[in-house]
C-alpha cells in the first residue's frame, strides 16, 4: 500500500492489488439498447454510507448483464479499510480521505473513490483538496486520469458538506467553485464529476457546475439532461425512501458539456442498503 500526506494530516491510501473475480449479480432493471452504442461511458455513482452491504449492490451492479457493467465507479462514505475488496472486484482505484475520526469505520478513516474497471490500463491517481475550511472534514475529490476509447480522461468522484444554513451554503458554494476552476484546467478530451453535492438541482451552489440550463455558471452536462434532452435542472431524486419526496435529488453524474452529446444518453437510480439510491447509466459522448 502506497500512502502520501494531503491537508490536515490526512493520508491518501491507494491499495495496489489485482483485479480477481466478481461477485454474480442480480439485476431488477434493464437497461435500453443505446447503452452498447461506440461513444458512450457507462458509470455508476453511489453514497454507499459506509456500509459492506452498499458495496456488494455496486459490485453486482457493475458485473451485471442487464446494465451491463460499468466501466467508471464514484464511490463515497468509503471506509479506507474496504480499498482492497473494491480494488479486487472493481479495478484500479484512487482514495481521497475526507475525515480520520470516523468512527463508523474501523480504521477511523472515511473518504471518496474512483474506479476504472479496466483492468489492463494505466492510470494516474490523484487527489483535489477544496481547502474549505469550517469542519474537520477535508472536502475534496478523488481522481483518476486513464485512457477510455482513446480519449485522455479525468474522472473524480466528490462529497459536499452535509446540512443546511448560511455557513454550509458557503462551504458547498466554495467547494462547486473550485471543481469548475480546477476542471477548466485540465488538458483533457473527456472530463467526469460525479458524487454527492448535498444539494438540489436549482440551489445556487450547483450553478458553478451546471453548464446548461437554467443560472449555468459551469461547463458540465448532468445525465439526466442527457437522458432527456432538455436543459433542465431536475432527475430523479435519490436520498430517502418517502415517494414523495421527488425533490431530494443530491446525487449526480456530470459530463463535461464540450465532451457529451445533448441527448442519448440513459439514467436509472435502484435502492440499496445506503439511505442513499445507486444512480447509475450511460454518458454519450461526443
Amino acid at each position: 500500500m502506497k500512502l502520501s500526506t494531503s491537508r490536515h494530516g490526512a493520508v491518501l491510501a491507494v491499495a495496489t492489488l489485482a483485479l480477481t473475480g466478481a461477485i454474480g449479480a442480480v439485476s431488477t432493471t434493464t437497461a435500453p439498447a443505446a447503452e452498447a452504442a461506440p461513444g458512450m461511458v457507462r458509470v455508476i455513482s453511489h453514497n454507499i454510507a459506509k456500509k459492506p452491504e452498499a458495496l456488494t449492490k455496486v459490485i453486482q451492479k457493475s458485473k451485471s448483464d442487464r446494465f451491463p457493467g460499468a466501466e467508471v465507479v464514484f464511490l463515497q462514505e468509503v471506509c479506507q479499510s474496504m480499498l482492497p475488496r473494491i480494488e479486487e472486484k472493481l479495478g484500479k482505484a484512487s482514495f481521497h480521505i475526507r475525515r480520520d475520526n470516523q468512527s463508523d469505520c474501523s480504521d477511523n478513516v472515511i473518504g471518496e473513490v474512483v474506479v476504472y474497471t479496466d483492468k489492463n490500463a494505466r492510470v494516474e491517481r490523484d487527489a483535489v483538496d477544496f481547502n474549505v475550511e469550517g469542519e474537520d472534514q477535508n472536502y475534496g475529490m478523488a481522481c483518476l486520469n486513464f485512457s477510455y476509447a482513446g480519449r485522455s480522461t479525468r474522472a473524480c468522484s466528490t462529497h459536499l458538506a452535509s446540512g443546511d444554513g448560511p455557513a454550509k451554503n458557503a462551504m458547498r458554494l466554495a467547494s462547486t467553485k473550485v471543481i469548475r476552476d480546477k476542471a477548466r484546467a485540465w488538458n483533457k478530451d473527456l472530463i467526469l464529476v460525479a458524487g454527492d453535492f448535498n444539494r438540489e438541482p436549482m440551489a445556487r451552489a450547483m450553478d458553478y457546475v451546471y453548464g446548461v440550463g437554467p443560472d449555468a455558471r459551469g461547463d458540465f452536462r448532468e445525465i439526466t439532461q442527457s437522458a432527456t434532452g432538455n436543459e433542465a435542472r431536475t432527475g430523479r431524486f435519490t436520498i430517502g425512501k418517502v415517494k414523495k419526496n421527488t425533490d431530494r435529488k443530491v446525487d449526480y453524474i456530470f459530463g463535461w458539456k464540450g465532451h457529451t452529446r445533448v441527448n442519448g444518453g440513459w439514467v436509472k437510480t435502484e435502492f440499496t442498503p445506503s439511505n442513499h439510491r445507486m444512480l447509475f447509466g450511460g454518458v454519450p459522448l461526443r
